[in-house]
């Protein structure tokens, strides 16, 4: 059993309260990214895309209104929505009050996006992944699966893919082993991901210590 944890966020500003059915805040957005969510009522949602940003997901490129629905399946939830022009979309959906992030399931790729507090503001207040001065840890894993090589070091935390998490590499639990890496004076908060997440492969979630 190795004990992971995926992916960091770091956002600079504290937070405020709203409360929603589901998900906390009924607006996200993804201002460099030039995205917007919106849950409305009867389960309607509406995702605007005014640019591609590198993605090549439909789900992440097109802009779309619809309907949605929230699929608790373990170990992840998903979020599956159909569209006015009859397309489906399913995302792996992970949240804190602050934060939704959006994972396509058939490109892996990642959207992440901060609450409706934020679109009020004339300033670009996205989490950031930061390239922080130094990642290290006390151990981390490399190891060798279907003809490939994997190192599962304390820089992977510091990137937008969520399937590269970083990984202790002693024997047994991993109970112990530490990371470490610096933050800036401005940071409020730190969301982590904590387990093998990998959308294709549930599995690994349980195969893996957390």
């Amino acid at each position: 059993m190795r004990l992971l944890i995926t992916f960091l966020i770091i956002i600079f500003i504290p937070f405020f309260s709203v409360a929603e059915d589901f998900f906390p805040q009924e607006f996200y957005s993804a201002p460099r990214q030039w995205k917007k969510i919106e849950f409305l009522s009867n389960n309607k949602i509406e995702f605007i895309s005014e640019l591609d940003a590198g993605y090549t997901s439909g789900s992440f490129v097109d802009s779309y209104k619809g309907t949605y629905s929230i699929i608790k399946k373990e170990p992840f939830v998903y979020l599956e929505v159909s569209t006015s022009d009859n397309k489906e979309f399913i995302y792996v959906i992970h949240w804190t009050h602050d934060v939704l992030i959006l994972t396509d399931m058939e490109t892996k790729e990642v959207l992440v996006c901060t609450g409706s507090q934020y679109h009020k503001f004339p300033v670009d207040l996205e989490p950031q992944i930061r390239s922080f001065y130094e990642y290290s840890s006390s151990s981390s894993l490399m190891e060798s699966y279907g003809g490939n090589t994997y190192d599962y070091i304390a820089e992977n935390l510091g990137n937008y893919e969520l399937t590269k998490p970083w990984v202790e590499g002693v024997d047994g639990s991993g109970v112990g082993e530490k990371i470490q890496f610096y933050i800036y004076d401005r940071v409020r908060s730190i969301a982590i991901i904590n387990g093998y997440f990998d959308p294709q492969r549930p599995d690994l979630y349980y195969a893996n210590n957390r």
